[in-house]
């Protein structure tokens, strides 16, 4: 804690001491403003940083809003983990586009197709009755 003292100058000479010396900006014989530290701190030489219960507050907010934005910016989708695939199992005489048209409605037939075949790294159309085919979210 720190106090300002409002000293004159002037009365320095009448007692006989030796007044301050001014500093750059400061007229010799003219009032100033003196910081003076006054309270515990004074006497320990170094004046620490003292939060109060709402500046603990605001630095625990501020603090969770770094953490949430960072969480946000490392994982932008939300929680991190994928929904299930979706499969469907080929029925005998089922032909990769039958189910192509059918999962994927949305796109058209050869996109469909094209879709399936990467998602299940299919090197060709031929589908065996059986097999679990990944159809993915388009």
């Amino acid at each position: 804690m720190s106090a300002v003292v409002w000293e004159e100058t002037r009365r320095y000479a009448a007692s006989g001491a030796t007044a301050p010396q001014p500093t750059a900006g400061e007229r010799p014989g003219r009032p100033h403003l003196t910081l003076v530290p006054t309270g515990p701190a004074s006497t320990r030489g170094h004046v620490g940083l003292r939060l109060t219960r709402r500046g603990r507050i605001v630095v625990a907010v501020l603090l969770l809003a770094l953490a949430v934005g960072i969480g946000g910016i490392l994982d932008p989708g939300g929680t991190g983990t994928a929904p299930a695939p979706h499969t469907v199992v080929v029925s005998s005489g089922q032909t990769l586009s039958e189910i192509a048209a059918r999962e994927l409605p949305e796109l058209s037939p050869a996109q469909a197709m094209t879709a399936i075949r990467v998602a299940n790294n299919l090197p060709t159309t031929t589908i065996s009755a059986g097999q679990r085919l990944v159809i993915p979210r388009s």
